[in-house]
């Protein structure tokens, strides 16, 4: 079974309006938005599928997410929460998935460690796997090179992490900001709509700090240099101190959001 397959059966997502090709994209108005993009990618690669509003279903009750103690993780409905898209790339056989954010590469990131966690739907696949933002430069670059026959997604991935998020102090200034950024908004935001139409935004609030938490902690927690340089090889010495980093990202409570 090829991916698509997989997507499709797992997420009975088959007989749905989120699939998208060559001839029906420019319906979607959240594809319209990135119009240039996906004009490229159509041209480019005409046998493309994009699947839109893609679940983000994960066990948050994994091991590495209960390490985050971002506790009000578990109060979001998840039906509420999304991969804004998922590209399907043609390559020999099989298919190439992208997970692509509209707002960050560490979203990006953080994404793509909740989706291919283990118990997770696209956890089988994580080596076919790249996530980047839609707004990076160096995407339809990325993408040409990843259609390659003998390409690896892997090291297509080192490079925009390499680019983006190489240094782990660059890393968590720019979640802290983002983090503060989101929470603003979405006070801003729900002061605008009634307390009834308030739950998907308030799930997607949560999210996305939440996202922000687990980039920074799995990218801390993969570093090789800083396990021996910083921490002489002690794994426990590290884990704690990936999440002194991650306690310095603020955050918002469940409780606080509804009661604006």
């Amino acid at each position: 079974m090829d991916i698509f397959d997989k997507l499709c059966d797992d997420l009975s997502l088959r007989d749905s309006n989120a699939f998208y090709d060559k001839g029906n994209y420019l319906q979607s108005n959240n594809i319209i938005k990135h119009q240039d993009f996906f004009d490229y990618l159509f041209f480019k690669y005409p046998d493309s599928i994009v699947i839109e509003n893609y679940p983000l279903v994960f066990d948050v009750n994994h091991l590495p997410n209960k390490r985050i103690g971002y506790r009000d993780i578990n109060k979001v409905d998840l039906n509420n929460c999304h991969i804004p898209f998922l590209l399907l790339l043609p390559k020999k056989d099989d298919y190439s998935i992208v997970i692509l954010s509209d707002s960050d590469y560490i979203a990006a990131r953080g994404m793509q460690f909740c989706i291919t966690q283990k118990g997770s739907s696209l956890a089988n696949y994580s080596g076919k796997i790249l996530s980047c933002d839609i707004n990076c430069t160096e995407l339809k670059d990325v993408l040409d090179n990843i259609c390659k026959d003998n390409s690896i997604a892997a090291s297509q991935q080192r490079y925009l992490d390499n680019r983006y998020i190489s240094d782990p102090e660059t890393m968590k200034d720019k979640c802290i900001t983002l983090a503060k950024e989101t929470i603003e908004k979405a006070q801003n935001n729900l002061l605008k709509i009634q307390q009834q139409e308030r739950q998907p935004l308030i799930d997607n609030t949560i999210m996305e700090l939440f996202l922000l938490k687990k980039a920074l902690y799995v990218k801390y927690m993969a570093n090789q240099k800083i396990l021996q340089d910083r921490h002489s090889g002690n794994t426990k010495e590290q884990r704690v101190f990936a999440k002194s980093y991650i306690d310095e990202i603020p955050f918002i409570s469940y409780y606080t959001l509804w009661n604006l």
